[in-house]
């Protein structure tokens, strides 16, 4: 993708997660409040998930750690600042308490300052309602991507949590229908990357097809205004395909099953042409996008299994 950051925020079923210490010690947290009924420890706990996840995979926060650990904090100021100017942790680098021996620089109030008129400059208190939306979106999918991987499929741990996350989506469709129906689409330069993006997500994990071709044409006209990602209208249009039954163009859908097996790229409608289509909205080549969910792909294997799946994805439309 055109952003290298957005491989790791958008985290749309992605079947591989980085293994980090901090991370994994919520999502063992989290499993123990389901396990014990505790759900309000819970909701106190898992929205802190996908911040953590962001700071063990980003690769200028690591990189800014690593130089902290040898004393070279100029280095580790520039990578912040790149990571600020892209947009992203902008709330959680100033309270973080990685960074407390930079608070005595000069560079590091530059740095502050930065991000205060940053911040200035958006509609702020829109962007952090969409921020809350956006970890709670992505931190309930980090846990029961966890949990898939932890607990027999009959468990009723990543039962409750896919239950809990359709309540999180439904809620967040809601409120994020209210911005746009009130504000527009709004962009990145009003409300910052993070905020921008969780327009598409909450639309995107709807799983309401009406309400997805009602917002696809904003979400087109965003597109061609600069006031979202090419990539973000992709997804959308592909997911709503899909949720009709018909073939996808850019190769975003795949439906996962606990069974390998059962586990295919939904059927696409330029299955020769993909890559160049993908390419021209800045998107990696399918296989490339295949191995960072951890799938093996072979254009000819795929063709010649091509009669099962539509089978399968035939079955899996007529059951809904």
């Amino acid at each position: 993708m055109k952003n290298k950051i957005v491989a790791v925020i958008i985290i749309m079923f992605v079947s591989v997660l980085a293994k980090a210490q901090h991370c994994q010690a919520l999502i063992d947290k989290c499993f123990t409040f389901i396990e014990n009924n505790n759900m309000a420890e819970f909701d106190n706990t898992y929205p802190n998930l996908f911040t953590e996840f962001l700071k063990e995979n980003i690769p200028q926060y690591q990189q800014a750690l690593s130089f902290l650990e040898v004393g070279k904090y100029d280095e580790a100021i520039a990578d912040l600042e790149s990571l600020v100017e892209e947009g992203y942790l902008i709330d959680e680098i100033k309270d973080d308490a990685n960074f407390v021996a930079l608070h005595r620089l000069e560079s590091w109030e530059n740095l502050l300052n930065k991000i205060q008129i940053i911040t200035n400059s958006y509609q702020n208190q829109i962007r952090l309602t969409l921020k809350d939306i956006q970890n709670k979106d992505q931190s309930i999918r980090v846990l029961y991507l966890s949990a898939l991987k932890k607990y027999e499929s009959s468990s009723d741990v990543p039962i409750t949590i896919h239950n809990l996350m359709k309540k999180i989506d439904d809620s967040s469709a809601e409120i994020v229908m209210e911005i746009v129906d009130n504000y527009g689409w709004l962009g990145a330069d009003a409300v910052g990357e993070e905020a921008n993006q969780t327009l598409f997500l909450a639309i995107q994990h709807a799983d309401d097809l009406i309400v997805q071709e009602k917002y696809l044409p904003l979400l087109t006209d965003a597109v061609k205004n600069g006031n979202a990602e090419p990539w973000h209208l992709a997804f959308l249009t592909d997911r709503i395909l899909m949720n009709r039954g018909e073939k996808q163009i850019y190769g975003t859908q795949i439906i996962k099953s606990n069974n390998p097996e059962n586990s295919y790229v939904v059927p696409l409608q330029d299955l020769d042409n993909v890559d160049v289509l993908r390419a021209s909205i800045g998107l990696d080549s399918l296989k490339e996008y295949l191995e960072e969910e951890g799938i093996e792909w072979s254009l000819e294997k795929y063709k010649e299994d091509l009669p099962r799946i539509e089978q399968l994805y035939k079955e899996r439309y007529e059951k809904r």
